[in-house]
């Protein structure tokens, strides 16, 4: 049932970037005309689910992220590889190492990414959190939790796999688990992290700068587009309090530079959204708290984050009025 389910999951992540690609062809033409386009059969080719093996993580490196479209055709609409992969990294228990080296992974692809689709990188972000918090525990609770689970999959597998043994012969099934056991302690004894939480965050934050610099809305989805922008903002809020995030200055870091590309695409898109887009999320804005707006800045004189928000809408308006303005001017004809 797990596999079933696990299954339609992936079905529905492709299906959705493939719609989300074929939405945004257009609008990203607007601001590249000469980019070309993989076909649908590429697409699938590139979006296909990673085999959880060694072999199928390498076939995943060498033969997907290594293609040039990847960057181009995929990682701008689906993270479904990265959270496979830390899934796969929170499921098998795997160390703070293997995370950072994945996430670098994937901070390195986006730099190729000629933009990021903003409701993607929210659905990442929505999950993140809970996929990262074990990493960032008390040094003794992360130990001993992960050497917890770790023993506990093997009781669980021998019991499964040998429970004739263990009726035929007790003494025999138990000195064989005893010796697994100890040789698991061993082996956490020996994988012990060299990766230390303050290196995983400073990790963590390059990744999110980099995807918040490539972020693009769709201005034919206005409404999802400030709504999204609420949601990234709750999960950079729940990094903080997972401790996942240093401090809060960390995360006023990343509130500028959200409010700075959302002002900017407001900036690239202000004749191309509706005016009433404009007369509703200012009024939400000047009535709203949130965190992403309410946060102190880091010095006394700094224009305010919403103070920013509102001034790059009420230029954003101004332009879209004066452009549907003239589009209805009727010329006079020359004679």
């Amino acid at each position: 049932m797990k596999t079933i389910q696990y299954g339609i999951s992936m079905v529905i992540c492709l299906t959705t970037a493939t719609i989300g690609y074929t939405q945004n062809l257009n609008y990203v033409q607007k601001l590249s005309p000469s980019r070309e386009f993989a076909h649908h059969d590429q697409i699938d080719l590139l979006s296909a689910p990673i085999t959880m093996t060694s072999a199928g993580i390498n076939s995943f490196l060498s033969t997907i992220y290594n293609n040039p479209r990847y960057a181009q055709t995929i990682l701008p609409h689906s993270f479904l590889h990265l959270t496979q992969l830390l899934e796969h990294g929170h499921k098998t228990l795997l160390s703070r190492s293997y995370v950072q080296s994945t996430i670098r992974l994937f901070a390195n692809k986006m730099k190729a990414c000629p933009y990021i689709s903003a409701s993607a990188f929210n659905s990442l972000l929505s999950s993140l959190p809970d996929l990262l918090k074990p990493y960032f525990a008390k040094p003794e609770t992360y130990a001993i939790d992960r050497l917890k689970k770790r023993i506990n999959n093997i009781l669980y597998a021998q019991f499964l796999e040998q429970f004739t043994t263990f009726k035929q012969d007790p003494d025999y099934f138990f000195k064989d688990l005893s010796h697994m056991i100890a040789h698991e302690v061993e082996a956490d004894n020996a994988q012990q992290d060299i990766i230390s939480s303050e290196e995983m965050r400073k990790t963590i934050l390059v990744f999110l700068e980099v995807g918040i610099a490539k972020l693009m809305w769709n201005p034919t989805q206005t409404k999802d587009g400030w709504s999204t922008m609420k949601s990234l903002s709750e999960s950079m809020t729940t990094l903080l309090e997972y401790s996942i995030l240093a401090d809060v200055d960390d995360l006023n870091d990343l509130f500028v530079s959200l409010i700075e590309r959302y002002c900017y695409f407001i900036d690239v898109s202000a004749t191309d959204l509706p005016l009433d887009f404009y007369n509703t999320v200012s009024k939400e804005i000047a009535t709203l708290s949130l965190p992403l707006l309410d946060l102190e800045e880091q010095e006394e004189y700094i224009e305010p984050k919403k103070q920013r928000l509102l001034r790059s809408l009420a230029h954003g308006q101004a332009r879209c009025a004066a452009y549907n303005h003239k589009a209805h001017v009727t010329l006079p004809v020359q004679s």
